[in-house]
């Protein structure tokens, strides 16, 4: 999957992939972003945790509302 990504036209993309857990039967989802450089023959991959990604998101999005719930009262 990286690297048909990275062998693509553009030579690069994302790839959304699964993970076990240690615990059996559990897995978890992660996207990596994969970019080839064919001059030097090097492939960078980068990826994230999208359990620990939602959290962030949902933490940031808690903290936004508060700030516009105090604001609106003002």
């Amino acid at each position: 999957m990286m690297l048909e990504a990275g062998q693509n036209k553009d030579h690069e993309g994302y790839v959304s992939y699964s993970v076990q857990k240690a615990a059996p039967e559990k897995f978890y989802q992660k996207l990596s972003y994969v970019k080839s450089f064919n001059d030097w023959g090097w492939v960078f991959v980068t990826s994230m945790n999208m359990e620990e990604m939602e959290k962030a998101i949902a933490d940031e999005t808690r903290t936004y509302i508060r700030i516009a719930f105090k604001n609106a009262f003002l």
